[in-house]
């Protein structure tokens, strides 16, 4: 376990300085989502160091222009002028399957630009904080990688074929252990990453299937709040207790919010894929909301510290959901995010029928 000075250093909000550090990568289209899960986690900890991967010019310009305490900005071209074999991988990519090509080389990038670091955590821009990092490092212990299981319910296990682990949130110590699982996943990212399942592998996402029989250092999180989803939410139960979000009786540490979709009139489309049930008020409550006011604060920030453009819509808790299996869809109106006209219902007629006509 952690010691109890370290344990009483993060209770106060103050890590050891430099000895933490959160990376990150994005482009414009995820700018406001990595504002948010920087304000999230800054509001627990403020001595952290961040490396954030910005994956174009305008990202590099905006975040730049906002400077945030402790973020080193890296820009596309300097991360693959230190690796060109990660540069010429894009050529025979989509954009996202090279975004996926490059987790395990911007977490080597940063470790190795920074020797104070000696715990790094690697999270996908659409995460977002509700408590500070103490359980999580307990719950990491001394491991040299730490990874979470997706965590499927029942009626989700033939998700499995496209990976026991999820990428969102992945945990390093410096060691020589977590530097060769890095080494080695970037080498096979590069030979490999493409979104589509063919035999054991699938992005970068299913090579970790095979790190727990391969990294004697490795643990697997034991905590319901870390890396919770919409894909596990029916294995979860979520409530407010004296003011803290809690999953399953623990701490809420971070949600996920993976294929959440914001459309031009305030819609929102809380899920892209069909996990099979509705979202329960307390999650709507308790998680959604307050994460799309922090992405109306961050579009604001955007906005007004950087530019006159808007990187996002204002959202407006306009859920569109369809059960699995038969087909219906539910619309539920957020009335604490007014702003329901014509136009938005024209929208949200329109995307409804097209996903009918598209079978989805």
């Amino acid at each position: 376990m952690l010691s109890a000075e370290r344990n009483s250093v993060l209770a106060s909000g103050q890590t050891e300085p430099g000895s933490v550090g959160i990376c990150t990568y994005f482009d414009q289209g995820y700018l406001t989502r990595a504002v948010a899960l920087y304000r999230s986690l800054s509001r627990f900890h403020a001595n952290l160091h961040w490396f954030m991967f910005c994956m174009d010019e305008e990202s590099v310009r905006v975040i730049q222009a906002l400077q945030l305490p402790g973020v080193t900005v890296v820009s596309r071209p300097q991360l693959e002028a230190a690796d060109p074999e990660l540069a010429a991988a894009a050529a025979s990519r989509s954009v996202v399957e090279y975004y996926f090509t490059c987790t395990a080389a911007v977490m080597l990038s940063a470790l190795q630009s920074d020797s104070t670091v000696s715990t790094l955590f690697y999270v996908d821009a659409d995460l977002c904080f509700f408590a500070p990092l103490d359980s999580l490092l307990q719950d990491m212990q001394q491991a040299s990688v730490y990874i979470t299981e997706h965590r499927f319910p029942q009626h989700l296990q033939d998700l499995l074929i496209y990976g026991r682990f999820n990428v969102g949130i992945i945990g390093v110590r410096r060691s020589a252990q977590a530097v060769q699982c890095l080494s080695v996943w970037r080498r096979q990212c590069i030979e490999w990453c493409f979104d589509r399942l063919e035999g054991d592998r699938f992005g970068d996402q299913k090579y970790l299937d095979a790190w727990p029989a391969a990294y004697s250092e490795l643990q697997v999180c034991q905590h319901p709040g870390v890396n919770a989803a919409p894909w596990n939410k029916d294995n979860s139960q979520y409530q407010l207790v004296d003011g803290q979000v809690l999953i399953n009786g623990q701490p809420l540490v971070c949600f996920h919010f993976q294929g959440l979709r914001l459309f031009p009139g305030g819609l929102v489309l809380p899920q892209a894929i069909d996990y099979g049930t509705l979202l329960s008020p307390e999650l709507q409550n308790l998680v959604y909301r307050p994460y799309l006011r922090r992405l109306q604060a961050a579009e604001s920030e955007c906005h007004t510290s950087a530019t006159s453009r808007r990187y996002s819509v204002s959202p407006r808790l306009l859920t569109i959901y369809r059960s699995r299996g038969n087909g219906r869809y539910w619309v539920r109106l957020g009335s604490r995010f007014p702003g329901l006209n014509s136009w938005n219902a024209l929208l949200l007629v329109a995307i409804v029928a097209v996903r009918r006509m598209l079978g989805k």
